[in-house]
């Protein structure tokens, strides 16, 4: 069922990208990021997979829109990411969105694969975004097909609803989840309320806040566990970031404490029921649209049974944006 939806949405998009070829908003675009890694674990088991390149969520895709009216337009998008560690044919390409919709003054209504109002709400709270993020340890981050409604801003004020299929592999059943966010921008401050409900085994609730006062950015995000299935404990986590603009540079420092065991992907391979991670970063920007990066980050993992797994990273890397 899945496969065939990303089949017939990819379709549909490129049918309709002709359509929109004689449209002078149609754009294409493209980050190609990567990263040399070197991760040393306290586990000796773990240190197969120490030291590598990593793509750091490279991407290509092409999006357009045409309008019907002055406020009224058609729009849609198709990306794909990029593996640039391997060359087997399988493993180059994957869907990341695929969407299509219509927007006007009030706002707007698609549908399609894209990250959930949940997902997007979080803003530019995660310093490391793509990097090393916070979907290490903090669950919610998910991509879907949906349909989605989205206001447009009234007082800095918009909010959004999204009706989600959940058709996991191997999953025992389809999943009809809504998940929705309420989100503030007024000048430098920006606050995003947001829930999830049946996506996953816990219903999920989100407050992300950020703050740019001068060059400073002070970010903070909180998450918890509302409801849950199979009797699991109640779960939640803290996210406190902090960015520092001079010039070229950028510093950027994160701190992740969570007790998720469920819908999280794990700090290069360890995760357990208490997690806690600690990075701390600089970007050197050589131009708009070209960026070194070099980041430090230390990540620990406890289990009930007071086993503990750590690990350090050590990157070195380099996003070109198009």
């Amino acid at each position: 069922m899945k496969l065939i939806t990303h089949a017939c949405t990819t379709a549909l998009l490129l049918v309709a990208t002709p359509l929109f070829a004689a449209s002078p908003s149609l754009t294409s675009y493209g980050i190609v990021a990567l990263a040399g890694e070197d991760v040393q674990y306290t586990d000796e088991s773990l240190s197969d997979d120490s030291s590598a390149f990593r793509s750091k969520a490279s991407r290509i895709g092409v999006k357009g829109e045409e309008a019907f009216s002055d406020s009224e337009h058609a729009f849609y998008l198709l990306e794909y990411g990029v593996n640039l560690k391997t060359q087997k044919k399988d493993d180059s390409f994957f869907l990341r969105e695929a969407v299509v919709g219509l927007k006007n003054q009030y706002g707007s209504l698609k549908l399609g694969f894209s990250n959930t109002p949940f997902k997007l709400s979080q803003g530019r709270v995660d310093a490391f975004n793509d990097v090393v993020d916070l979907r290490t340890f903090l669950p919610g981050e998910y991509v879907e097909n949906m349909v989605v409604i989205e206001s447009a801003p009234l007082h800095g004020v918009s909010a959004a609803v999204a009706y989600v299929l959940v058709d996991k592999d191997g999953d025992a059943r389809e999943r009809r989840g809504t998940s929705s966010s309420i989100k503030y921008q007024l000048d430098n401050l920006y606050v995003a309320l947001a829930y999830e409900q049946n996506i996953t085994q816990q219903d999920l609730l989100r407050l992300s806040a950020t703050y740019q006062y001068e060059q400073w950015q002070i970010g903070v995000l909180t998450e918890q566990s509302v409801a849950t299935e199979n009797n699991l404990d109640k779960q939640s986590g803290q996210l406190v970031s902090v960015l520092y603009h001079l010039d070229k540079l950028t510093f950027k420092a994160q701190w992740i404490n969570a007790r998720f065991t469920t819908g999280i992907k794990s700090f290069y391979g360890i995760k357990g029921d208490n997690n806690a991670s600690v990075t701390l970063g600089v970007d050197y920007h050589l131009s708009q649209h070209s960026t070194l990066m070099f980041y430090g980050a230390h990540g620990e993992a406890k289990s009930n049974q007071n086993d503990k797994q750590e690990a350090d990273v050590i990157g070195l890397g380099m996003r070109v944006t198009f």
